[in-house]
């Protein structure tokens, strides 16, 4: 497969078949699935992130959309 926008629709492919796989293995999502999910997504096995500041800003009008838990411990779930 050539390109980078080739192997990124791989990466989602394999991630979308691994979360389906574990989903009917396991029978509900967990915060362990997620994260394998998107280690397959990612490539690598950073996790959620852990720096404070994350936020989705609509680049037309500059307002917050969704801003994430910004303290680890608030996450039900994380490792």
């Amino acid at each position: 497969m050539k390109g980078t926008a080739a192997k990124e629709v791989a990466r989602y492919a394999a991630a979308l078949q691994e979360g389906y796989r574990l989903l009917k293995e396991k029978h509900f999502i967990t915060v362990p699935l997620i994260l394998e999910i998107q280690k397959v997504l990612e490539n690598n096995r950073a996790g959620f992130r852990k720096v404070p500041g994350t936020a989705l800003i609509n680049q037309k009008t500059g307002e917050e959309v969704y801003q994430p838990p910004q303290d680890p411990g608030n996450r039900k779930g994380d490792p």
